[in-house]
């Protein structure tokens, strides 16, 4: 492949990644509060390992054909999601596992540290 060849690969690859990790609609809010967001990542792990995230994470998987929809991977799958949503009257997010379908996508470890590495995910009043 040759060096033009590359390029446009990389090129193609970060659309993918940026359509991952775009926005879907809605009305965006600011991030996580970086003075808790230690506290809510670990939560955050905690919901990860619950039977319900394990369930829905399978639904998601098979409909993506146990493949990164970035790359094509089919090592070291993650289900992602392309938006958080924040509820305003609680402050609290919504479970893990609550998500539609087209807010969760499939994407191997690399693709989705490189996505998270470019761009935050958007968080939404609801």
């Amino acid at each position: 492949m040759d060096k033009k060849q590359q390029i446009r690969e990389k090129e193609i690859s970060s659309d993918r990644v940026n359509r991952s990790f775009g926005h879907l609609s809605g009305n965006r809010s600011t991030t996580m509060e970086t003075k808790n967001r230690q506290q809510q990542k670990e939560e955050y792990g905690v919901l990860l390992q619950r039977p319900e995230w394990q369930v829905r994470r399978e639904t998601i998987l098979k409909r993506d054909r146990h493949r990164c929809l970035n790359c094509g991977s089919v090592n070291s799958l993650q289900v992602h999601h392309r938006q958080y949503h924040k509820f305003s009257n609680t402050g609290d997010y919504k479970k893990p596992w609550d998500y539609k379908d087209k807010c969760l996508v499939t994407l191997c470890l690399d693709c989705h540290k490189a996505g998270h590495a470019f761009f935050k995910v958007p968080v939404f009043n609801v």
